[in-house]
């Protein structure tokens, strides 16, 4: 029996070193990016967490910036996550 792996499975928030990882960026990166408020993070007690769909959502909305055609590409990100 072969078993699939579940988007519901995955973990709902990351830590630095795992968003540090998906982005390909350094951890100093990504925990400078959280303390300027540009990525989206949040703090459990003295433990800074990524959640997922935020940064899923933010590497969109990056991708979008970067093609320079945001509402459309944005509307095309937003029915492609909903999927």
């Amino acid at each position: 029996m072969t078993h699939k792996t579940c988007r519901d499975q995955d973990p709902l928030l990351l830590t630095l070193a795992e968003v540090a990882k998906l982005l390909q960026v350094s951890q100093r990166t990504a925990w400078g990016l959280a303390k300027e408020g540009k990525l989206p993070s949040i703090r459990i007690g003295r433990c800074l967490r990524f959640p997922r769909r935020d940064i899923e959502v933010w590497i969109m909305r990056q991708s979008t910036k970067a093609c320079g055609i945001c509402c459309k590409c944005q509307e095309n990100a937003d029915e492609r996550q909903e999927t």
